[in-house]
């Protein structure tokens, strides 16, 4: 099927009237980036029971399906139906060296993706990977520094999308699903996790890449709602996570 028989067949599985009519407007200003709705997903909270028809006509829709509802897995606890993004709630509880080797795999690949682009900004990384230090707690308020020469949020955002953007992924209109995975992790308006968009999608880009599943570690991090901060002049990354388990 070609793209407009796929929305068309994605539509007839549809039977809520209110939102078809928002997908026909969606779809009567024919945006090229634009063809499902930004609240697709959240039509199928808090399991994803369902999607599997909507995945079974895409090029590698099983895998990328699987993806999927590992969202909705890290959000369905303490979902009540009020909440439009996908916030993890309540996270798995899980032990310190857990995250500590979860946080070493999220450094190795961001250091991968570095190497891998020749890329300046991350050149102390590579040469100076930072110590970890993993924090029961809240990840205290942002201050801003306006002396510091170094970004490890903006930096790593650019990161990903530079290297992305050496890729071209396999044929599949799994890419439709595009805006709409990455407004799943919206907060209120404000912070979107475009991580999520390449880590569902990432089977169609696999081949085409040596570093492998570079943005898994941080999709995990994200699972146990852990927080984190660069801290320049101590060369160590922090975690914050509320709670941890102790054997």
């Amino acid at each position: 099927m070609d793209e407009l028989q796929v929305v068309d067949y994605w539509k007839s599985l549809i039977e809520d009237d209110e939102f078809i009519e928002i997908w026909e407007e969606v779809s009567d200003e024919n945006d090229p980036l634009r063809r499902v709705p930004e609240g697709f997903f959240s039509m199928f909270r808090p399991d994803g029971t369902g999607l599997n028809k909507f995945f079974k006509v895409l090029n590698k829709g099983d895998e990328i399906l699987k993806r999927v509802l590992e969202i909705y897995e890290a959000t369905s606890e303490e979902y009540d139906g009020s909440d439009w993004y996908f916030i993890v709630r309540k996270p798995k509880i899980t032990s310190k060296d857990n995250i500590e080797k979860i946080t070493k795999d999220f450094l190795y690949k961001v250091i991968e993706l570095a190497k891998a682009l020749d890329d300046e900004y991350f050149h102390m990384f590579i040469n100076n990977p930072p110590k970890i230090q993993v924090i029961q707690g809240s990840l205290p308020e942002k201050t801003t520094d306006k002396s510091r020469k170094f970004n490890f949020d903006t930096g790593f955002y650019e990161l990903m999308h530079n290297y992305m953007d050496t890729m071209i992924p396999e044929e599949s209109n799994a890419v439709l699903f595009e805006e709409p995975l990455y407004q799943m992790t919206c907060l209120y308006q404000m912070t979107c996790l475009y991580q999520i968009v390449y880590y569902v999608l990432w089977p169609l880009y696999k081949e085409e890449s040596e570093i492998e599943d570079p943005f898994k570690p941080f999709i995990e991090l994200w699972k146990l709602d852990a927080k984190y901060n660069f801290d320049i002049e101590n060369n160590i990354l922090n975690i914050f996570i509320k709670e941890l388990k102790f054997s």
